[in-house]
């Protein structure tokens, strides 16, 4: 399905989403992190919360609302993204925020046409610079969804083997839907989100994505911090949390090569 959206100007927003088949890659962290980094500079960033975890959601905003929320702006042609986003206390950063049920989101989508373009046709801003999704660590249709509503994929990586086990099938599920869906999606490629420099396993798996994988790794790689996870905790980003911290400097470096490898 073509991008009419954005050939005609309609549409100037660069959607990212961080996908990742297998859970525990800190992929949400990710997302929070990576939109502090794009709001630091001044751009406007909308967070889609399409993970059933909802963890952006309960980090950002400080009280869940009733209300609208993802499964309306999929599943109602009436919603529009401008009545659905909500402002946040993070400077410049919005959210759509996670849907209580997203089987029953999976469930309504049998029955819909184009079920897999939903998301795409709601995703349309001059407001926005980037978008960011979070998604599920399970391949529904809802992820699906998402990978046809984005320019492109990034793969956050653990030191560990389940997470390189996790590449693997996340791949398999980009080909599937560049193949067959979205003939525009790209690969940004993978990072290490959860990196101990000082292990073994780290090196193995480093050294077998780039066997296997030549050109697929970003340069920055982020390290074992307790601080990010205490900044999550705060309801911060490490940005505003601990500005100088290493894990900040990492997340703005990251932020940057994901925006080269993005052309932006």
């Amino acid at each position: 399905m073509k991008r009419k959206d954005d050939q005609d100007g309609k549409n100037k927003m660069k959607i990212i989403a961080i996908c990742q088949i297998k859970g525990g890659t800190s992929k949400s962290t990710a997302v929070l992190n990576l939109a502090a980094a794009f709001a630091e500079h001044g751009q406007k960033v909308l967070v889609v919360d399409a993970d059933e975890q909802r963890t952006i959601t309960t980090t950002i905003l400080p009280v869940l609302e009733a209300g609208k929320n993802l499964d309306s702006l999929i599943l109602d042609p009436k919603v529009k993204l401008t009545s659905i986003a909500k402002g946040t206390d993070w400077n410049r950063v919005d959210i759509i925020s996670g849907s209580h049920d997203l089987s029953f989101i999976a469930s309504e989508l049998v029955e819909y046409k184009e079920k897999h373009f939903c998301l795409q046709k709601k995703l349309k801003s001059t407001e926005y610079d980037f978008c960011i999704i979070d998604t599920s660590s399970s391949l529904n249709i809802v992820t699906i969804n998402a990978m046809c509503a984005a320019h492109g994929i990034f793969i956050p990586l653990t030191s560990n083997y389940l997470s390189f086990g996790g590449l693997a099938k996340t791949l398999d599920a980009y080909e599937y839907v560049c193949k067959n869906l979205n003939h525009e999606l790209q690969l940004f490629g993978a990072g290490f989100l959860i990196h101990d420099k000082m292990s073994r396993f780290s090196k193995e798996i480093e050294q077998n994505v780039n066997e296997q994988y030549p050109g697929m790794l970003f340069e920055t790689k982020i390290g074992k911090n307790i601080k990010i996870e205490e900044a999550q905790v705060q309801k911060q980003s490490i940005l505003t949390y601990a500005p100088g911290d290493i894990g900040a400097v990492q997340y703005r470096a990251l932020a940057e090569e994901l925006k080269v490898r993005m052309g932006s």
